[in-house]
C-alpha cells in the first residue's frame, strides 16, 4: 500500500514537473487562479516581486521536487521492517 502511494507520488510530481519545464502551464494557471486580474501588474511602474504571480514557477518546483522526494523515500523505505503486506 505504501509503496503504491509512493508510486503514485513519484508519477504525479515527475509528469507536472515535465509539463512544468516544457511550457509552464501549470504555475501560470496557478497563478493566474490565485491573482486573478492582478496577475503581473505593476507595482509602482516596475513588474518584480511586488507583483502577484511573480515567481509561482519556483514555488511550483519546491513543492514538486519535495512531493517527488517524499515520494522516493516512502518507495525505498517504507514497508522496510516487517513483513511484507502486500
Amino acid at each position: 500500500m505504501i509503496k503504491n502511494i509512493a508510486l503514485g507520488l513519484l508519477i504525479i510530481s515527475g509528469g507536472l514537473m515535465l509539463v512544468e519545464r516544457a511550457t509552464m502551464l501549470v504555475s501560470d494557471g496557478l497563478a493566474k487562479g490565485y491573482c486573478g486580474d492582478r496577475y503581473l501588474q505593476l507595482v509602482d511602474g516596475v513588474m518584480g516581486r511586488a507583483s502577484c504571480g511573480f515567481g509561482w514557477d519556483i514555488y511550483l518546483t519546491i513543492v514538486l521536487f519535495s512531493t517527488m522526494f517524499i515520494g522516493m523515500f516512502l518507495f525505498l523505505f517504507g514497508q522496510g521492517k516487517g513483513p511484507d503486506q502486500e
